[in-house]
């Protein structure tokens, strides 16, 4: 599953940052891997254009790749960036 955002400015791109560091995921850089309850996959940010792509790979069974997309995308708005 790919998830598309824009209006990522680095304040924005902080607060996600936080916020998704509140649930495990560590993001260090512009680009990278996550891995973190059962779920894998990988972000990459471009800073030249205010946009990042979040693609999920694997969830739990438990855990559907719609579900998990609907609440990062509610995370993502909620700081302030805006879905593709």
């Amino acid at each position: 599953m790919k998830l598309q955002f824009k209006n990522i400015t680095p304040e924005v791109f902080e607060k996600l940052k936080k916020a998704i560091g509140k649930i495990g995921v560590d993001i260090n850089s512009d680009k990278g891997a996550i891995a973190a309850k059962g779920i894998e996959g990988s972000f990459e940010r471009n800073p030249t254009a205010n946009t990042l792509e979040i693609v999920i790979d694997k969830t739990p069974f438990v855990l559907p790749k719609k579900l998990i997309g609907s609440k990062i995308k509610d995370v993502v708005k909620d700081v302030g960036g805006e879905v593709i």
